[in-house]
């Protein structure tokens, strides 16, 4: 059986007891409003607690789930993803039909939405908000998700005709995207007005958001007067917090706190499946790690078993390829297993001499043990050779620097948990996307990711995508860490909570039991 690195249980033992020490810090002394009373059967608010602030409210921006999880409540899109089927079912579009030359799709639109301000949802708002969304001056981050469309028409009141350069086949589960959700014309992002069951109240930056209800909903009012979202970086925090009553729902448990949890009859804890795959990326456009050798012995340095066993209690998987388990058309590919000496091998073949700097970045509560894995990693990578440093940041921090091309790290800690192929892999791989932090490029990987958009027909879309996901793991852009379960704590008596692959939660059918 091999052991657990104690290089990586010391770090993880300090982390423990540092989270024990502060988690008290989470909420300013004295503050009333950052303490909730204990929920009970006729609770009129639900609190979530997730482990970082959200990053924005505009939806062509947001590309993190905890900030679209609370964005899902204020806004809609034409067409919503089926967390039974992972289908494309109805929402603020009624029905669609797309022409024979696959270049045209017209959407009819229910009758009746009102945005919170009273405005109506119409085809107006609609084209206004997919020109706004493509307009290359806004520069959003998901704008590749409608990137072949050519033009937007309103030729009625409750009809949208969107028009592709050429035929576009995601386009309907892009639609679903969070990026794609419906604003107003003149939307403005500092006071965000959406069409869903809820409205921004309140934020207080790094505190609290809070939603009240929508008067103008189309739909069933909300068994909830508020919503309330409150940032807790520290895992043992949120734990606390579960046990305390502070919260309904609390997310992004530890793992080492589920077997007590467990034994708590006043909470539950859900252990849900989830696209999520979580990785170091590299920085490609870096030397030496512009070398595909480099970056593969990163990949053969790390053991992700013994991570995964003793910083994850066992909760997350190897990958074994670019795309995990239940997203569209994964691939079971030979996974990177762990040899120091192959890495070794590797980096002495590539001119890599010891004591090469490595600056690796990482959040603090976005990913399950974020900062630890990053310790661990350290160490791991210290051991072949390399000198690594490690910078912790914030998530509204971290998530902008990350954005830089020129930045000064060679890893940083990121998932992906989109669940359909061509917003996966394009908006990571593709050499021009606006998505692709790494700076990955091969022409090949560029010209299979553009025809399978083209091709509707889903054997022939599956096989593209396969040739991809093997080129991809040669190239070995990213150091693949481990595909993550959803673990989430909830009072006993919820019911109703919708819990997404992609791990967006929907609140709006939960209710205490009486």
């Amino acid at each position: 059986m091999r052991r657990f690195p104690v290089w990586i249980a010391m770090p993880l033992a300090v982390a423990l007891l540092l989270a024990a020490c502060t988690s008290t810090k989470q909420t300013p002394s004295g503050s009333e409003t950052n303490k909730p009373s204990a929920p009970n059967a006729a609770a009129k608010n639900l609190t979530y607690i997730q482990g970082v602030d959200i990053s924005s409210f505009d939806p062509a921006f947001v590309t993190d789930r905890p900030t679209q999880t609370v964005l899902r409540h204020i806004f809609e899109n034409l067409v919503d993803t089926d967390p039974a089927t992972g289908g494309v079912r109805p929402w603020l579009a009624t029905s669609w039909k797309v022409s024979d030359d696959k270049k045209q799709w017209t959407f009819q639109l229910k009758s009746g939405a009102k945005f919170s301000d009273g405005t109506p949802v119409n085809a107006a708002a609609v084209k206004a908000t997919l020109d706004r969304l493509r307009d290359p001056k806004l520069a959003a981050a998901n704008l590749s998700l409608i990137s072949s469309v050519v033009s937007v028409e309103a030729p009625g009141d409750l009809e949208v005709r969107i028009t592709t350069k050429e035929p576009f086949a995601p386009l309907l589960e892009n639609l679903a995207h969070p990026g794609g959700a419906i604003l107003p014309v003149g939307f403005d992002p500092k006071s965000p007005v959406g069409s869903g069951p809820y409205k921004l109240q309140e934020r207080q930056s790094g505190v609290k958001v809070v939603l009240s209800r929508n008067p103008n909903y189309a739909g069933t009012p909300p068994v909830w007067a508020q919503i309330i979202y409150k940032p807790v970086p520290e895992p043992s925090a949120r734990s606390v917090a579960l046990e305390a009553g502070e919260a309904q729902i609390v997310d992004r448990l530890p793992p080492e706190s589920v077997a007590d949890l467990k034994n708590n009859s006043k909470v539950e804890v859900l252990v849900k499946p989830s696209t999520f795959q979580i990785s170091f990326e590299i920085n490609n456009r870096m030397k030496p790690f512009d070398d595909p050798r480099v970056r593969r012995a990163l990949n053969l340095a790390v053991d992700k078993e013994a991570l995964i066993k003793g910083l994850l209690r066992g909760m997350g998987s190897v990958p074994a390829g670019p795309v995990p388990p239940g997203a569209q058309w994964p691939m079971q590919l030979k996974p990177y297993a762990y040899n120091a000496d192959e890495a070794k091998k590797l980096l002495a073949e590539a001119g890599v001499k010891p004591g090469q700097p490595i600056e690796i970045w990482t959040s603090q509560g976005r990913y399950a043990k974020d900062k630890e894995m990053a310790e661990a990693v350290s160490g791991y990578l210290q051991a072949v050779g390399f000198a690594p440093t490690i910078k912790v940041m914030e998530w509204g921090t971290y998530s902008k620097a990350i954005e830089d091309p020129n930045k000064s790290a060679a890893l940083y800690i990121l998932g992906s948990s989109v669940p359909t192929l061509d917003w996966r892999l394009t908006r990571n791989f593709l050499s021009n996307s606006t998505n692709n932090l790494s700076g990955y490029k091969n022409a090949e990987v560029d010209t299979l990711l553009l025809q399978a958009r083209t091709v509707f027909e889903d054997s022939a879309r599956k096989d593209l995508y396969e040739k991809v996901q093997t080129k991809v793991w040669d190239d070995a852009p990213y150091l693949f860490l481990f595909n993550q379960v959803q673990i989430i704590g909830v009072q006993k008596g919820l019911t109703g909570l919708t819990v997404y692959g992609h791990e967006i939660l929907d609140f709006t059918q939960t209710k205490m039991a009486e």
